[in-house]
């Protein structure tokens, strides 16, 4: 019998962990245990991986002491100590939030602050001023101004973690952006007069770009290095691209917002730090899920046509880096969600508890119908595995070496190298010995035909056949021929073609060997070209047509009558 164990449960929403802290503070509809509340929020202080913060304080410093409150029975961690702050509200960031906590609990307005770290549920900022007189509130029970080395107990977990950073240097841009890029603070973040937030640059692989109808592939090696990644610095971040693609100088003063501070690899991808400016897209940035779009400009592209028509435009190497834009989708989201830019406020709302409530016993539904799909699994799987039992020793795998393998030959045949593979099947063949010399003798007796009209024969075209290469030069002289000057030559092949070819050939000569006809006192030119090479140009008619509009004109005489 099987062995199924389900390890990992989903993450825990951002509506669920609103719900525990509500019932930490003895407000759950749900019947939610207060204990169960605050024993959920001691184990999300200690720190548990999430990337949204709901909660943010400000570690206070005046001279070398900070300023602490001690946490009141309606919250989590009675009687610990602890920075003063509180939750965000709806559409709130997580600076906001801080400020107007402090103001609120101690009655100070506090001013700038500067961010020191996140646990991933609570964000921690400093500030530093002169002592002033606490007005608290009824959410704590006393305060205390004291230095780091004589903290008082207990201290709330959260707030140890952020302890060990705030004697450090203050944070700058860059600092933040390397906290950023290793998910130690989340993003977007506030400094000064700009906002951090963590882009997409570009992807690689295969993608779809529904714009042009065709798939395009994207080389990882010319991407994931530290080339790239330097080329990427200082790379303009625009809102929507222009229209005819890449930048000039109005596109640039109209639509940069920003630019990259920090690129770095994940993945099979290339994210950077950007610096936004301006206020409007940041704002846009932060409430809507936006995506990224490069604009790349690159050599030694190609173009396959697969089994169905589709296009494939297997891209060269990054020649120019032109910018970044921030976009509703972007062709790198390989068809899924945006997700182009990382922002945890992003479509943020506060559900009320009866929503949390659906939408739990949504999910709840949605888990049961997928462990009884697991359950159908393992019962087909213990079917497979007693036909298995049955079977002769002789028909098993020799050894676990073989298996291993086995195995290690699978993982090797992903989707990627199949992708690959169906591309190379479809680039042009090389040509043999053979097919360079048709189309060598094509060409030399194309020429002859085509020096008749004073032109010489179009060139193969890398890779075409002798066949395809015939059928067009037999085509660019078909007009000549009344036989054949309305006939489809695409696919004619073999003894139909070949006369065919002759025939229109020889009409084409004979065509060019006519004599001009001129009309009575007019001159006619006809251009030709020697088998060497030479332009002979010759004319029929009568010699002294082209000075007829110069020629003296019989006098005429005019008489006029007078009164006189």
């Amino acid at each position: 019998m099987t062995d199924l164990t389900l390890h990992n449960d989903p993450p825990v929403s951002e509506e669920q962990r609103r719900a525990m802290y509500a019932a930490a503070e003895g407000n759950s509809t749900l019947g939610i245990p207060q204990e169960v509340g605050r024993e959920f929020i001691a184990a999300d202080a200690i720190g548990d991986g999430y990337s949204s913060p709901v909660a943010a304080g400000i570690a206070y410093r005046a001279g070398d002491k900070y300023l602490f409150v001690k946490r009141g029975d309606g919250g989590d961690f009675p009687g610990h100590w602890a920075f003063p702050g509180g939750h965000l509200e709806s559409g709130e960031t997580a600076e906001a939030a801080a400020v107007r906590e402090f103001k609120e609990e101690t009655g100070f307005d506090v001013g700038q602050v500067k961010p020191v770290g996140s646990d991933g549920h609570f964000e921690t900022f400093t500030a530093s001023g002169p002592v002033f007189d606490v007005q608290m509130c009824d959410e704590s029970t006393g305060c205390i101004w004291t230095r780091l080395d004589s903290l008082p107990e207990p201290m709330h977990p959260g707030v140890m973690k952020a302890i060990p950073y705030l004697e450090k240097p203050a944070m700058n841009e860059l600092d933040i952006a390397r906290q950023m890029s290793s998910g130690g603070m989340s993003s977007p973040q506030h400094y000064g007069n700009v906002w951090l937030f963590d882009i997409r640059i570009t992807g690689t692989g295969v993608a779809y770009r529904s714009a042009h109808e065709q798939f395009t592939w994207r080389s990882p090696k010319d991407y994931l290095n530290d080339e790239f990644l330097a080329r990427c610095n200082g790379l303009p971040v625009i809102y929507e691209h222009p229209d005819k693609g890449v930048m000039d100088s109005d596109e640039f003063r109209q639509r940069a917002i920003g630019t990259v501070l920090l690129p770095y690899i994940k993945s099979d991808e290339v994210w950077g730090i950007a610096k936004i400016y301006d206020d409007d897209a940041a704002a846009i940035m932060r409430a809507t899920q936006m995506s990224t779009s490069p604009t790349v400009i690159t050599k030694g592209d190609s173009v396959l046509t697969l089994e169905n028509g589709q296009k494939c435009l297997v891209e060269g190497t990054p020649y120019i880096i032109d910018h970044i834009a921030v976009c509703e989708v972007g062709v790198w989201d390989k068809g899924g969600p945006a997700a182009g830019v990382k922002s945890n406020q992003a479509g943020a709302s506060i559900m009320n508890e009866d929503e949390i409530k659906a939408k739990a016993d949504a999910e709840a539904a949605e888990k049961r119908e997928l462990l009884a799909k697991v359950d159908a699994l393992v019962a087909k799987c213990d079917e497979l595995q007693k036909k298995v039992d049955e079977m002769p020793t002789a028909l098993m795998a020799d050894s676990e070496e073989e298996k291993a393998k086995e195995e290690e030959k699978a993982k090797a045949d992903s989707a990627l190298r199949e992708q690959i593979n169906a591309m190379a099947s479809r680039l042009p063949a090389a040509l043999t010995d053979a097919d360079l010399d048709a189309l060598s003798a094509a060409q030399a007796k194309a020429d002859g035909v085509f020096a008749g009209f004073g032109e010489s024969a179009p060139r193969p075209i890398v890779g075409e056949a002798p066949i395809a290469y015939r059928r067009r030069l037999a085509d660019k002289l078909k007009a000549h021929s009344k036989t054949y000057k309305e006939a489809d030559l695409s696919k004619a092949d073999g003894v139909f073609f070949d006369a065919a070819e002759s025939s229109i050939y020889a009409d084409a000569n004979a065509a060019a060997s006519a004599p001009a006809i001129a009309a009575t006192g007019q001159l006619r030119q006809r251009t030709q070209r020697t088998p060497a090479g030479h332009t002979v140009v010759t004319w029929s008619g009568e010699p002294g047509a082209y000075m007829a509009d110069f020629a003296a004109k019989p006098a005429k005489v005019a008489g006029f009558r007078t009164n006189h």
